[in-house]
């Protein structure tokens, strides 16, 4: 019994020798330039040279799951910071355009309280003395919100219900439109109510 206690105590001892080595190989791998197919090569040749190894194959497998999360992890952060620079870009954009095309203290609706729509508003607003309309939405409050924004950056605005759009937009030089998403044919997805906005925009 005792023989046989020493053995096994032997047989893990030589797996977990043989785990740590490929573990510490595989680790150092993951360091250099373009490490995965070495790493992924370096795993098949532990497994093959020690089969049967159940702590070589678990250990190898955990510390390829980590690395895996790892460089996920950093593929979303490197895709999180380039969406981040093409919005930036987008709104610098449409800031620019807006500044060209709107003249001086005009009379700005705006319909969709989005982000990128509420910063062209407050960009107006400071840059061109524009004076913002918007609706109210309930029961979200959205434009108690907005009201409450406008009126601690001092921007001259004008708050109307939902019910009042028509009212709201005669009383406007320009319609901003936002949207929720734009697809690769160009077809947008529009908040509800732009279709009514932009027949009364039009009359």
């Amino acid at each position: 019994m005792e023989h046989s206690l020493n053995r096994e105590h032997l047989l893990y001892y030589n797996q977990e020798l043989a785990a740590k080595s490929a573990v510490q190989t595989v680790f150092e791998l993951s360091t250099t330039k373009d490490p995965f197919e070495k790493i992924i090569l370096s795993r098949d040749f532990f497994i093959n040279k020690y089969k049967g190894n159940i702590v070589l194959q678990n250990s190898l497998n955990y510390i390829l799951n980590g690395l895996g999360k790892e460089n996920l992890e950093n593929q979303l952060k490197t895709k999180k910071l380039m969406l981040f620079k093409e919005f930036s870009k987008t709104k610098t954009d449409i800031t620019n355009i807006l500044n060209r095309k709107i003249p001086r203290k005009s009379t700005i609706f705006l319909h969709s309280l989005n982000n990128t729509l509420f910063e062209s508003g407050l960009n107006l607003a400071k840059n061109k003395e524009a004076t913002l309309i918007f609706l109210d939405s309930h029961p979200q409050e959205f434009g108690n919100a907005m009201h409450q924004s406008f009126k601690n950056h001092k921007i001259k605005h004008l708050q109307f219900s939902d019910l009042q759009m028509g009212i709201a937009i005669s009383k406007s030089d320009f319609c901003l439109i936002g949207v929720d998403a734009i697809k690769k044919n160009g077809n947008a997805i529009v908040k509800t109510g732009t279709q009514t906005a932009l027949k009364v925009s039009k009359e």
